[in-house]
């Protein structure tokens, strides 16, 4: 991976998502002047858990590993499912992670880094929002970022956990 290159953040969606998580991570991301890109797990608009359709901008067939910084696997247990059941979003995670990248998996989203493999805690984990942020018990924090991977553990936590993601891709090897 070469510093300052350009790559995008890919939100990867399938029916049944959660709608706040993804308008949240987009607006936040795109707010730090990230490029984030919706990537469907098919063509066309996808209807959301509370009947929110959203048109993604490409389908996870058209999209690289090489060319993501970061994935983004937003809540929903219905999407979750799909998610899982397809042998392309494993993949399209492990090429990130192999290649330095960050995963954000937003409440029933962990469940597809589990299933992927993708999971090696570190020795260390840092915990965002459990009052002042350090390293300790992730237990008490909403935010936990275990390596390249950060997961948002409670409803409601997208933005703090776009700002993480921010943080790190701004500090790390995708950093300008």
């Amino acid at each position: 991976m070469q510093r300052g290159r350009s790559a995008n953040v890919l939100v990867v969606l399938a029916p049944g998502f959660e709608e706040h998580d993804v308008a949240m991570v987009a607006r936040t991301l795109r707010r730090a002047s990230l490029p984030v890109v919706l990537v469907g797990l098919t063509a066309g608009p996808l209807r959301g858990c509370y009947g929110v359709s959203l048109a993604p901008d490409k389908t996870l067939s058209e999209v690289q590993a090489e060319d993501a910084a970061a994935v983004v696997l937003p809540g929903g247990s219905q999407a979750a499912r799909q998610l899982n059941a397809d042998p392309r979003v494993h993949s399209l995670l492990r090429r990130v992670m192999e290649q330095g990248g960050y995963l954000l998996a937003l409440d029933a989203g962990y469940t597809v880094l589990h299933t992927a493999g993708v999971l090696n805690p570190s020795e260390k984990t840092l915990v965002i929002g459990a009052g002042t942020p350090g390293w300790g018990d992730a237990a008490a924090g909403r935010v936990v970022v275990e390596g390249q991977v950060i997961f948002g553990r409670d409803l409601g936590v997208a933005q703090e956990s776009a700002l993480t993601l921010a943080a790190l891709l701004e500090s790390g090897p995708w950093a300008p």
